[in-house]
Order: structure tokens, then C-alpha cells, then sequence
């Protein structure tokens, strides 16, 4: 349950908030302009790591099914990883608010990445000890 309060809700807060100034200055076209520098894939690699963490100081008993979430957690995060680090790369070198093709598509991965995230957290957290 701390999991859920701490690295789910609370890694919410910078995106609402975003989402409110964006909208609060007019800029707010789509929920996807809140994320649109990257900020879930950060977020989804942070509360993916949390949980993971978690599960791997704890005494389970269930070792194939440990070690196949933590090896889907360690793919998921070297794919956010590359994302974000091309999203940003491209950042710097094109004109802002001008996303190239790449970046657009990228992007549209960005919820189901934080989806991905979020059940692989949910398996660390609900992974009976015995």
C-alpha cells in the first residue's frame, strides 16, 4: 500500500500540476502536452525501480517468478531509458515546441510505458513472501 501512496500518487503530483499551469496559460492542447518532455517515462523508470527494489530485499520464496519481474522490469527500464535520452538528445538539437517525427512517436508510448510500469509494480508489491 505505501507503494501505491508514494511512488504512484505522489510521482502524479509534478504532472497534474504541469497539466494545470499548461492550461492555466492556454497552452494545454492535449493530455499528452503535460508529458510531452519526457516526464512520464522518468516517472515510470523511478516507480518501476521502487518496486523492484522492494522485491528484490524481499524473503520470497517464489524465485522464477522474482526473477522473470525483475528481468521485464530491467527491459522496460532500458527501453524508457533510450526513449527518454532520444527525446532529449532531439530536444537540444531541434527548435523547441518543434517535436520531430521520432519524438511524436516516442511520445505515444509514454502512457502505455507508465501502464507497463504500474503492473509491473503491482506484481512486486503482491508477490506473496512464502
Amino acid at each position: 500500500m505505501k507503494w501505491l501512496f508514494f511512488s504512484v500518487l505522489v510521482s502524479l503530483v509534478p504532472l497534474v500540476l504541469s497539466g494545470l499551469i499548461l492550461r492555466d496559460h492556454g497552452l494545454l492542447k492535449s493530455m499528452s502536452d503535460v508529458w510531452a518532455r519526457g516526464e512520464l517515462f522518468l516517472i515510470s523508470l523511478i516507480g518501476t525501480a521502487a518496486a523492484v527494489g522492494d522485491l528484490i530485499t524481499s524473503k520470497t520464496t517464489h524465485y522464477k517468478r522474482k526473477m522473470a519481474i525483475v528481468g521485464l522490469a530491467g527491459i522496460l527500464g532500458l527501453v524508457v531509458t533510450c526513449w527518454y535520452v532520444e527525446l532529449t538528445s532531439n530536444a537540444i538539437l531541434t527548435v523547441a515546441g518543434q517535436p520531430t517525427t521520432l519524438q511524436a512517436n516516442i511520445l505515444a508510448y509514454a502512457p502505455w510505458a507508465y501502464g507497463c510500469s504500474l503492473v509491473l509494480g503491482l506484481a512486486c508489491v503482491m508477490l506473496p513472501p512464502h
